[in-house]
């Protein structure tokens, strides 16, 4: 399972997504409990390739996630479903409130932290490794980065 994950962790560096992201479903399908945290990157990825009924998949079926990536994958879902507006907010106020460090690092210029070997919820190491898959998932969606600024600007 492992190298299954690491595999899909390499495709999608070679920039062969498509693959990655069955590879993710693949493993999900045979390890439904997802002890390896798997379903963080096959919904990220199921957004930045477009794949909105396999992101929402996903989200119902793990609902009663409490990462990060579950908080803020679903309010770029939200995003790119509303653009900006209450429902969006919403959905990323309440990921604020999982973590509030991913957002000073995503609209950081600087390089990212290393990661760290262990995180726990809501700490600036779960922001970094969030970040570092998510940030170009982001900025790749049009106009979602901005709207992580106009809404940390107005706290």
């Amino acid at each position: 399972m492992r190298c299954m994950k690491n595999y899909a962790e390499c495709l999608y560096l070679l920039n062969q997504k498509e693959l990655a992201l069955q590879t993710y479903f693949y493993l999900l399908e045979l390890n439904p409990n997802d002890n390896q945290g798997v379903r963080d990157y096959a919904g990220l990825y199921s957004l930045g390739l477009g794949q909105i009924e396999r992101y929402e998949a996903l989200h119902k079926a793990y609902n009663d996630d409490v990462a990060a990536f579950h908080y803020f994958n679903y309010a770029l879902f939200r995003f790119i479903q509303l653009g900006d507006r209450q429902e969006s907010r919403t959905a990323l106020a309440e990921a604020r409130e999982a973590n509030n460090f991913v957002l000073q690092l995503m609209l950081s210029k600087k390089e990212l932290p290393e990661l760290a070997g262990i995180y726990g919820f809501g700490d600036k190491n779960e922001a970094v490794f969030y970040c570092t898959f998510a940030k170009e998932v982001w900025k790749a969606k049009q106009g979602a980065i901005a709207w992580l600024e106009a809404v940390y600007n107005k706290r």
